[in-house]
């Protein structure tokens, strides 16, 4: 019977989960710099953010049962905005055992997750050193465009993407 219980609420836990991130999350490909600041590097992120704390330690109560670390901050809003916590799942370990386990459940989200997961897919094939293919920069800018990102990145910034990750240098406007 408990064996029942066991799995009812591992599943229950799972589609939690999964609403959660459907509902309160994101799934991008974000960009930044290597620690040494001269290029700059795609990175899988997913993250729920809600404006209470119980609701995030529950997350993290699934993640740890998954066996995947995840990073947990508040941000207080400094009077501007409403106080917010928020759980990610930053890089590709991470995001992959994620996505891996809720995307049968996705329904609004399923497309940039699969976007996601094959982004990971493909570098994980690669040596980390290998400069990023045209669709993996493809990829990075469907991502964001699934998600209605209205910030362009600043035009210097994806021509240096391009230039540095790409093996060919005809650079492409976005």
């Amino acid at each position: 019977m408990s064996n029942q219980q066991e799995r009812f609420s591992e599943r229950f836990d799972m589609g939690w989960l999964t609403c959660g991130i459907e509902s309160e999350g994101h799934i991008t490909l974000a960009w930044g710099r290597y620690s040494k600041g001269s290029c700059f590097q795609i990175v899988p992120r997913i993250a729920i953010a809600n404006m209470v704390e119980k609701y995030i330690l529950n997350v993290q109560r699934i993640s740890h049962h998954l066996g995947v670390g995840c990073y947990i901050e508040f941000d207080g809003g400094r009077g501007k905005r409403t106080p917010m916590y928020r759980i990610s799942w930053q890089g590709f370990k991470r995001a992959k055992r994620i996505l891996e386990v809720i995307l049968p459940g996705l329904i609004t989200k399923r497309d940039r997750a699969q976007e996601v997961l094959s982004f990971i897919k493909r570098r994980e094939a690669v040596k980390s050193n290998v400069p990023y293919s045209q669709e993996d920069i493809n990829s990075f800018l469907r991502v964001r465009k699934i998600n209605g990102t209205k910030n362009p990145l600043p035009s210097h910034i994806s021509e240096k993407i391009l230039r540095d990750y790409t093996l060919n240098t005809d650079l492409v406007k976005i």
